[in-house]
């Protein structure tokens, strides 16, 4: 039996989504960043030609974790207090990283202005997409669904807290 935490959680299963997410960072650096290095990586590797996949195991070990963390609260009766405090706590962990790498971004639209003289809050860093990913609606551009290359995404990985907050 997995060893369990003074904290609820396993672990071994904790290490796996550290793991995973590892995978999907390497994954999107040599196909986005580097992605003469992502070809050739997968040209000889199925493992990295498949490595998108560790997005969905990630999520799977996530949804049994949270699972298994919060189940003594819910298992009786889901109350709004109860419910306002798991909520509470997502939002703690997961909104300031988020809005910290919003700003970041923001910064950078201002340096174009300033140092590039070049339009800035425009393409796909328009205000309306920072609109949409200050209150995390990213994800839900009907016209557009996730990884589509849309312009409603600032820094795409977030698209999964968009949607994560309304699951």
């Amino acid at each position: 039996m997995p060893k369990i935490s003074m904290y609820n959680q396993i672990n071994s299963l904790t290490a796996l989504r550290g793991i995973a997410a590892l995978v999907v960072v390497v994954h999107h650096f040599s196909y986005y960043t580097l992605p003469k290095t992502g070809s050739t990586l997968s040209a000889y590797s199925n493992f990295f030609r498949n490595g998108y996949l560790w997005v969905d195991f990630f999520f799977i070990l996530s949804g049994f974790i949270m699972t298994h963390v919060y189940i003594e609260d819910f298992s009786l009766k889901v109350n709004s207090s109860k419910y306002r405090s798991y909520l509470l706590s997502r939002f703690a962990r997961i909104y300031p990283l988020h809005i910290f790498v919003l700003s970041l971004f923001i910064g950078l639209e201002i340096l174009k202005i300033f140092l590039l003289n070049n339009s800035a809050f425009t393409g796909k860093f328009n205000l309306t997409a920072l609109f949409t990913n200050i209150f995390l609606l990213q994800a839900f551009d009907l016209n557009c669904p996730p990884l589509f290359w849309c312009d409603t995404y600032w820094n795409e990985p977030a698209w999964s807290i968009s949607v994560e907050f309304v699951i």
